[in-house]
């Protein structure tokens, strides 16, 4: 028998660094309990796993009545995922309404540090205005620069990983670059106004980027309806994507390709962001 070559030295280090990038169904799950946790609804974590868990032995209970199991694999699997890509489509929407509410503090904000030249009062006159979840941030910020710390450069850079918001970090970057050079103060402003650019932007792009997913529901539709017209009107066609091996594995395939197109047209979904 021949021995496996051993790999090189380069070449364990090469994979030992390599980072493993994640995909598939387990990025799919992942995904949607981040947004879950993003957004504090972790509490539903259990009804989304109720509701995926009926859903699969739905799939699997209608291939069995359709005596198909080419596709009982297909929907089980297809139709469990239903719950976390909704997840992923509703963060969409909530990374929008995030960015808006956002660029709405950080102007108020922005505009009273101007005037004061202290962010502590800034921020303190406009966070009853602040709406979840940008509210907790600064709320907390507050907080600890009244209880717990004076520093309030750490307490700046705590509060900058509170958001995952590149925006948002560069704007707390500016502000304790201008708590050590005043003059800087005039480099707030344009970070503001470039988030409104990318909100106009973005409302533009709305309909482009959910044009692919209406085409899909679309093409959908017309699939899942193929099925009683074919059988009204070619019952020996229908006949046999049914009942034979051939036509069962056909049907498996389409429904495969149909998660699969939803599964990327989710995926893509995603709002315009603002990017340093």
């Amino acid at each position: 028998m021949l021995s496996k070559r051993k790999p090189s030295l380069k070449q364990q280090i090469k994979q030992s660094v390599r980072k493993r990038q994640i995909r598939g169904i387990r990025k799919i799950l992942l995904d949607a309990r981040s947004v879950l946790e993003l957004t504090h609804r972790t509490d539903r974590l259990r009804w989304y796993v109720s509701a995926s868990v009926v859903l699969f032995f739905s799939g699997i209970l209608i291939a069995f009545l359709f005596e198909s199991y080419f596709l009982m694999p297909v929907l089980a699997i297809g139709m469990s995922l239903l719950p976390w890509l909704a997840i992923l489509l509703s963060s969409a929407s909530f990374q929008r309404q995030l960015n808006e509410e956002l660029e709405t503090a950080l102007s108020t904000i922005t505009t009273s540090y101007l005037r004061n030249d202290n962010i502590i009062s800034a921020v303190r006159e406009n966070v009853s205005n602040i709406h979840y979840p940008i509210k907790e941030i600064f709320e907390k910020f507050l907080v600890q620069a009244d209880l717990i710390s004076s520093d309030i450069p750490q307490l700046l850079e705590e509060m900058k990983n509170g958001l995952d918001n590149s925006a948002f970090r560069e704007w707390v970057d500016q502000i304790i670059l201008c708590r050590q050079n005043r003059t800087l103060k005039s480099t707030l402003q344009p970070i503001v106004s470039r988030m409104s650019t990318v909100r106009e932007v973005s409302g533009k792009l709305d309909n482009l980027m959910y044009d692919p997913l209406k085409e899909f529901i679309s093409m959908t539709v017309l699939v899942i309806l193929n099925f009683p017209l074919v059988r009204m009107m070619y019952p020996d066609w229908y006949y046999s994507l049914t009942q034979r091996t051939g036509g069962q594995i056909l049907i498996a395939v389409t429904f495969a390709a149909v998660f699969f197109s939803l599964c990327a047209c989710v995926t893509m979904t995603r709002p315009v962001e603002y990017r340093s």
